[in-house]
C-alpha cells in the first residue's frame, strides 16, 4: 500500500476529505519520525513498536581485495511487532 492509497482508503472509512486526511497522515507521520531521530521509541498498541538502535564500530573484511574495513557505528530503526498482531497474521 503506497501513501497515496492510505489517504484514499482513510477517507473512505472517516467520512473525511483526502486534503484532511492527508494532513492528518503528514502529522502522523512526522511527529514518529520526530521521535525516532530524538532517539524516542514509538508504541502503537495492536500494532507494534518502532525503535532506534545504534550499531557499534566495527571492523569488516572485503571479501575481494581480503583488506579490513573499518564500519561506522549506525543508527537504526528497529520495529517489533505486538503479540496480538503477530497471532493475527499467524491466523490463517
Amino acid at each position: 500500500m503506497t501513501r497515496q492509497e492510505l489517504i484514499k482508503e482513510l477517507s473512505v472509512s472517516a467520512e473525511l476529505s483526502r486534503k484532511d486526511c492527508n494532513a492528518a497522515v503528514t502529522a502522523i507521520f512526522d511527529e514518529i519520525k520526530k521521535t525516532l531521530e530524538e532517539g524516542g521509541k514509538y508504541t502503537q498498541t495492536g500494532f507494534g513498536s518502532f525503535e532506534t538502535i545504534v550499531t557499534k564500530e566495527r571492523t569488516g573484511r572485503n571479501p575481494i581485495t581480503k583488506q579490513k574495513v573499518q564500519y561506522p557505528k549506525k543508527r537504526k530503526i528497529k520495529f517489533k511487532p505486538s503479540k496480538l498482531f503477530k497471532d493475527k497474521l499467524n491466523e490463517k
